[in-house]
């Protein structure tokens, strides 16, 4: 298959849907790899690591005159608009894109050993009632909704950056799934590597908690990357 059938083929499962229907378990699979190697954009709509559990034919979209357009939902609840006229079968900056896909992979990697741990110990104390508070200013935080986890000492993508200069660009992307068809999430096929960059993590970076508002204004005013959980 190429490029331009593969496009096409988008669009006829785009416009074979009514609007306010989902797509198949295997129409899914498709679409999910053909944007992540195509669409500049999908690191951001997925934030980085978030499994894709179906697309939804919407009306609400600013990407073409007929109001159809693709909304991806994933596993966390988030909706996103994802159009397919920005797709781009060789993306403008390769660099970027293969660091993209390099520390979406890095984030899928200590999701479950990492970062899954420290969330589920934060949303624990809200369920028995017990107070919480921003690392960062000592704020108590009042809801699960709104809090987020942030790498200190390194940011994520500084983290991500020493790893790249330490195996090299090329080594690391050459190892992620990029054509599996059957998987969703961007992830390294080498566990060996999984569990190398695992132990790099949890040594040279660590985890607080922190507000929505501070992480989404003060931090990021001095910070390049983050990483949150909603």
């Amino acid at each position: 298959m190429s490029f331009t059938s593969d496009k096409n083929e988008l669009r006829r499962i785009l416009n074979s849907h009514k609007i306010g229907e989902c797509t198949t378990e295997e129409e899914t699979a498709f679409i999910t790899v053909f944007f992540r190697l195509y669409h500049p954009d999908w690191y951001n709509k997925t934030q980085g690591l978030m499994q894709v559990v179906t697309y939804k034919i919407k009306a609400e979209t600013k990407h073409r005159s007929d109001g159809r357009c693709f909304w991806l939902i994933l596993e966390n609840g988030a909706e996103e608009d994802i159009g397919f006229r920005i797709l781009n079968a060789h993306p403008a900056d390769k660099e970027q894109y293969m660091r993209k896909n390099i520390a979406a992979a890095c984030r899928t990697a200590v999701k479950q050993p990492s970062i899954n741990p420290f969330r589920d110990n934060i949303l624990k104390k809200f369920k028995e009632g017990l107070p919480v508070y921003s690392d960062l200013s000592g704020k108590p935080i009042l809801d699960k909704g709104d809090f987020h986890i942030d790498h200190y000492d390194l940011t994520f993508e500084d983290l991500v950056e020493k790893w790249i200069e330490i195996k090299g660009m090329k080594y690391l992307y050459q190892r992620i799934n990029m054509n599996d068809h059957m998987s969703t999430i961007t992830k390294f096929v080498d566990e060996n590597l999984v569990e190398e960059f695992v132990q790099y993590h949890d040594q040279h970076t660590h985890l607080r908690v922190v507000t929505k508002e501070e992480n989404l204004s003060l931090l990021k005013k001095n910070k390049k990357s983050v990483c949150q959980i909603k």
